[in-house]
C-alpha cells in the first residue's frame, strides 16, 4: 500500500482529463460536463479526477477515500456514497457514468468508440 502511494505521487499528472463526456481540466480547477461548466468542491474534483484518470477501473470506497483524503483519514468509507451522489447530481448527465459495482465501489463508465 505505501508503494503504490509513493508512485502515485510520482506520476505526472495530466493536466487535461476527457471522458464520458467530462472534461476536466486540472490545473484551472475546472470541470464541464456537456458544454456546462460543473462547480465541484475540492472532495468532490478529487473524487472525480481518480475516476478521469483510471476509466474503466473498479474503486473499492477505501481506495477512492484514500485517494481523496489521504490514508490517514479516520472518516468511515461509507462517506464516499455521499460524495458521488452528489457528484451524480451536479453532473446532471443521464445515465450517470459513475457506476456502482454492487459490493465493491464505483466506476466511471469508459467510453465506447
Amino acid at each position: 500500500a505505501v508503494l503504490r502511494r509513493v508512485r502515485r505521487r510520482d506520476e505526472p499528472e495530466q493536466s487535461l482529463l476527457r471522458a464520458a463526456g467530462i472534461q476536466m481540466d486540472t490545473e484551472a480547477h475546472r470541470v464541464e460536463a456537456e458544454g456546462r461548466e460543473i462547480p465541484l468542491t475540492l472532495t468532490e474534483f478529487r473524487l472525480l479526477q481518480t475516476l478521469l484518470m483510471n476509466p474503466g477501473r473498479t474503486f473499492t470506497r477505501q481506495q477512492l477515500l484514500d485517494h481523496v483524503a489521504g490514508p490517514d483519514f479516520a472518516g468511515f468509507d461509507r462517506n464516499v456514497d455521499v460524495h458521488v451522489a452528489n457528484l451524480r447530481r451536479k453532473l446532471g448527465l443521464d445515465p450517470s457514468p459513475i457506476r456502482t459495482v454492487y459490493g465493491v465501489g464505483y466506476r466511471l463508465q469508459a467510453d465506447t468508440p
